[in-house]
């Protein structure tokens, strides 16, 4: 489960250093909410030992950030910060104040005093690399430019983020706090040769699925009509996913 996190969250810029700030974090907030769900003390010594984190940090993180400017800087990711700096930072910038293609070879470069400025240990060489590959840069003539990509995104980027917005849905529904859980999986794949048949299909389950939801609606309602103590639900979660390119399976 990690692995596949770790495989989104690259993908995505975020790189370990970064992901492990979100991460303890992330179990800073779930040690305070299951302090409250359990009737523990609420204070930052019995958040450190539940979280297993150094009670300075949880001091930090309470001291340091509104939640707000946290996310914002953590999700920011590397590449973000590299590619942000390449445009705003004036140094980097045309007189019209676009980025503007930077040299890369050696040392002294551009893109080099961009990289140290911006992506803090990372290698010149090893950075580029990552952003050639992404689709995030391109290199012509010598010089490497930001891509013409839609909202600046790459496409490699944009299924990242797909990835991540279906692995946080399929938690969303569930109190992972509490209780028991059984589940039942059911999965199916369908190749088919074009986009356009893959909508298609896409639709159709859709709508299927749709009208499997509306019926266990309406079996829910009866339900509670009927009275009774309720201590136990039924959580049904379907995605339909299309997938594209030369290599897939």
């Amino acid at each position: 489960m990690l692995k596949n996190f770790a495989s989104v969250l690259l993908r995505l810029g975020i790189n370990a250093p970064d992901a492990e700030r979100l991460l303890r974090d992330a179990f800073i907030d779930a040690a305070e909410a299951y302090a409250r769900s359990h009737g523990l003390r609420l204070n930052q010594s019995q958040i450190a030992m539940i979280a297993g984190i150094n009670r300075v940090d949880v001091r930090a993180f309470y001291r340091a950030r509104t939640r707000t400017t946290k996310v914002a800087k953590n999700s920011e990711g590397r590449m973000g910060r590299v590619l942000n700096g390449w445009r705003q930072d004036i140094r980097f910038c045309t007189s019209r104040g676009r980025p503007r293609p930077l040299t890369y070879k050696g040392k002294n470069s551009e893109f080099s005093k961009l990289v140290r400025t911006y992506g803090r240990d990372v290698t010149t060489k090893s950075f580029s690399e990552q952003l050639l590959r992404a689709g995030m840069i391109r290199e012509r003539s010598g010089r490497l430019s930001i891509a013409s990509v839609q909202n600046g995104k790459s496409s490699e980027a944009w299924a990242a983020q797909a990835d991540l917005k279906f692995l946080e849905a399929q938690l969303r529904m569930l109190d992972l706090r509490t209780g028991r859980r059984a589940y039942a999986t059911r999965s199916a794949s369908v190749q088919v040769s074009n986009r356009r048949v893959a909508r298609r299909l896409q639709r159709v389950t859709l709508e299927k699925v749709r009208l499997m939801l509306t019926a266990l609606d309406a079996m829910s309602e009866r339900d509670s009509q009927a009275g009774g103590a309720k201590s136990h639900r039924i959580v049904v979660t379907a995605t339909v996913a299309t997938e594209s390119g030369s290599k897939v399976q």
